[in-house]
This record gives structure tokens, sequence and C-alpha cells, in this order.
């Protein structure tokens, strides 16, 4: 079984929420969750991102 990423939330509001991910190590994982909203990802660092549907 790989890593949890650990999250933070640094901005919540009716208009926006910014989540910064932190992944431990290659193959860590957020979990299965859904989106509410849009959504605009920015990698800081080189790799491949996994994006699955339902």
């Amino acid at each position: 079984m790989s890593e949890s990423a650990t999250s933070t939330v640094h901005i919540d509001n009716d208009r926006t929420r910014v989540t910064e991910w932190r992944f431990a190590k290659r193959g860590a994982k957020t979990g299965w969750h859904r989106h509410e909203y849009d959504y605009v990802i920015v990698p800081l660092v080189d790799g491949t991102l996994s994006i699955e549907g339902p």
C-alpha cells in the first residue's frame, strides 16, 4: 500500500478553494474524492499525474 498525500486548505470561501497537496514520495495517493467545482492542477515538479473518473 502506498503512502497517502497530505492536504492543506489555504483559501476556502464562497468562490474559491485552494488546496495544497504534498506527496511524500512517488506513488503517494490523495484517495478517491469528488470535486464540487471546476478545478485547476498546478504541478510544481515533474512527474506523471493519474486522474480517474467514476
